[in-house]
């Protein structure tokens, strides 16, 4: 029953291992590294711009395939309401990380759509599953409640992305003139942000996947 924890596990490594990877051989046009600090993570998979495009890309479609198969673990392994709820909720966000691969930046318009419903559900997701650890009667605890503590620094960065992201019509239309830029901006609120979401999520989908215990436990 807890063996969909490996797909957690496996969803992270391979994101985390394709998005090193990709961001060490990426390069500007006037040869600058690239940097958490001013570029944004889609720029990994833009095709023409990043020389390992096909593998940031592949590893996301790859990863959202992986999480689907987490997170219906996940939301059936707990015995109440929310977590079913939060299981379809995560499903659905794990589809549109798996499209943000289908759709790189080289489709801009599908690219922003899928992108920003990714971290609209993501939001959705990480509440809902902080309630269903959090209301687990102490008779049915799947998961330990102490899960839920996962769900606070992954809320705090996609609600911060949101907010920042509804000041502009369009917050990944910036990116699209990279290509005639000598160098981007030194520092992108926007992208450190981004940034965040990532790291959080992955830290929230690897802490929950190794607190997914071998069998039933008590309060």
């Amino acid at each position: 029953m807890s063996h969909f924890r490996w797909f957690g596990i496996a969803g992270v490594s391979i994101i985390t291992i394709a998005s090193i990877i990709t961001g060490s051989f990426f390069r500007t046009a006037t040869g600058f590294p690239y940097s958490p600090l001013n570029h944004f993570i889609s720029e990994l998979g833009w095709e023409g711009h990043s020389s390992l495009a096909w593998l940031f890309n592949g590893s996301l479609i790859l990863t959202g395939i992986l999480f689907i198969c987490f997170l219906l673990g996940l939301g059936f392994s707990i015995q109440n309401a929310w977590a079913k709820v939060a299981g379809v909720c995560g499903v659905i966000t794990a589809i549109f990380c798996a499209l943000v691969g289908v759709f790189p930046m080289n489709r801009l318009p599908q690219h922003s759509f899928v992108a920003m419903w990714f971290f609209r559900g993501g939001l959705a997701t990480v509440i809902l599953f902080a309630i269903a650890f959090l209301v687990q009667r102490r008779d049915e605890i799947r998961i330990p409640k102490a899960a839920s503590l996962f769900s606070i620094p992954a809320i705090l960065a996609f609600g911060s992305f949101l907010i920042l992201a509804a000041t502009k019509a369009d917050p990944l239309s910036a990116t699209a003139s990279l290509g005639t830029l000598t160098e981007p901006p030194p520092f992108r609120i926007l992208a450190v942000v981004e940034w965040g979401v990532f790291i959080f999520t992955i830290l929230w989908f690897l802490g929950v996947a190794l607190l997914v215990p071998h069998k039933k436990i008590a309060s």
